[in-house]
């Protein structure tokens, strides 16, 4: 077998589809051939496995993903990631973009509309797989609360992961009737206080958010100057082209007497400045994500509806 074909199979499991073959300069007249005579077995349509190769799980996983242009998931996604306590499951599970799902003898499709390919999946070697975040999501609609999390805990405690970008995760998906995200939900409200997310990584936090939707993204931690040059504040979110700074309020860091006085000073002093201020809290991500998004977006379109001036909104 030529080197390159070889180094497919063993890179892919023993598993290639014909187009891959055909790519790496085989003839469709050399595949039928090679399948006729037993050196290639067929799993799927168009989908194969050397028989020098024995059949195994990862294989299987490859030819589904192979086959469906999808991503491992769920079960399969939590094998493949090492998560504790998940089930080891031996059957595969595959998620697929709405609208491309077809039977698989084998395989179990799940349907999503929600496949963000830039947050929500990664590479297992040669299996494409949903991120770890969000594999931990999809579990959720099998597995009970506290099932899942004792699956959060250990992938905590294992540094694979944080309550952060959990929440992250659990607010990009979260809407009526979406499986797993109540039960992700009970289970890092069980597990996060205020306190127990950074205000550094709550700042990226939004900043991802906004930039799923589409938003020109943020710079965190921006200092703001007067246009005399002098200092006037740092601000945890800016736009500064449109002069709108975003404060997130952190139960840490800003509700006790001296934060509130000294937050409030310098919301007037970016007012003064000629800067908005948009102020938000960990409820106000959490819970309402699209109205924070909507809000910042009608501020950068230069459309604030009725609403009084946000430099003259009385913060105190």
């Amino acid at each position: 077998m030529e080197p390159t074909i070889a180094a497919i199979f063993r890179r892919q499991h023993g598993v290639a589809s014909r187009g891959q073959l055909l790519e790496a300069g085989w003839s469709e007249t050399q595949v039928r051939y090679r399948v006729r005579n037993g050196e290639l077995v067929r799993m799927h349509s168009g989908i194969y496995r050397v028989s020098t190769a024995a059949e195994s799980w990862s294989g299987r996983v490859v030819a589904a993903t192979l086959s469906t242009k999808g991503a491992a998931s769920h079960l399969t996604a939590a094998r493949l990631h090492g998560l504790d306590e998940a089930w080891r499951s031996s059957g595969v599970d595959v998620t697929v973009s709405h609208g491309r799902w077809r039977e698989l003898e084998g395989v179990v499709i799940h349907q999503s509309t929600q496949v963000d390919a830039r947050l929500d999946l990664a590479q297992h070697g040669a299996i494409p797989v949903t991120g770890l975040e969000r594999t931990i999501l999809d579990i959720g609609a099998i597995m009970g609360v506290d099932r899942l999390g004792a699956v959060v805990d250990a992938a905590v405690r294992q540094k694979q992961t944080t309550l952060a970008l959990l929440w992250d995760v659990w607010v990009r998906h979260a809407r009526r009737g979406r499986n797993g995200c109540g039960v992700l939900r009970e289970a890092l409200e069980a597990r996060s206080v205020d306190h127990t997310i950074p205000l550094s990584e709550w700042s990226r936090m939004v900043a991802r958010l906004l930039t799923g939707a589409a938003l020109a993204e943020p710079r965190l931690e921006f200092r703001v100057h007067d246009p005399a040059g002098r200092f006037v504040a740092q601000v945890d979110l800016a736009y500064p082209a449109a002069r709108l700074a975003i404060e997130l309020d952190s139960l840490s860091f800003h509700l006790n007497a001296e934060s509130f006085v000294r937050d409030r000073r310098r919301f007037r002093a970016l007012a003064l400045a000629g800067w908005q201020v948009l102020p938000f809290s960990w409820d106000d991500y959490k819970q309402r994500p699209h109205e924070l998004v909507a809000q910042i977006r009608s501020v950068l379109d230069g459309n604030s509806g009725s609403s009084p001036p946000l430099n003259h909104i009385n913060f105190g």
